[in-house]
């Protein structure tokens, strides 16, 4: 075998392995119990600081994930933040998420009290 043919299947193992050994993430950030979707939420996804916006349908995406254990931090303006833990195995997952809003006491901060409010 030559040597540019080792070279050949050397990349093509490579970038075959990573399609093969990463997933999607996807799901769309809503306000229980409604169910409007929340548009232009920072959806961050810890430790590897890929950062995601919601569209106008809510809707967000992380491609090409390796499998492993993760941390999603949501954070936007009007809702409370928060962080959920997830497990991505060697398919796509759907991870919707529900927010609560926030500043429901309009007193320009989105704090526990909006959450008392909410509830």
């Amino acid at each position: 075998m030559s040597y540019y043919k080792i070279i050949y299947f050397f990349i093509a193992f490579v970038f075959l392995s990573e399609k093969v050994f990463a997933a999607d993430i996807s799901g769309i950030v809503s306000i229980p119990e409604s169910n409007v979707p929340v548009s232009e939420v920072t959806v961050v996804l810890n430790p590897i600081q890929a950062i995601a916006r919601t569209d106008e349908n809510g809707y967000y995406q992380f491609d090409n994930i390796p499998p492993g254990q993760y941390e999603i931090f949501v954070s936007h303006d009007q809702v409370l933040n928060q962080k959920q833990q997830i497990v991505l195995e060697n398919s796509n997952l759907s991870h919707n998420i529900s927010v609560i809003p926030g500043d429901l006491n309009k007193d320009g901060k989105v704090n526990l009290i909006d959450a008392v409010l909410f509830a």
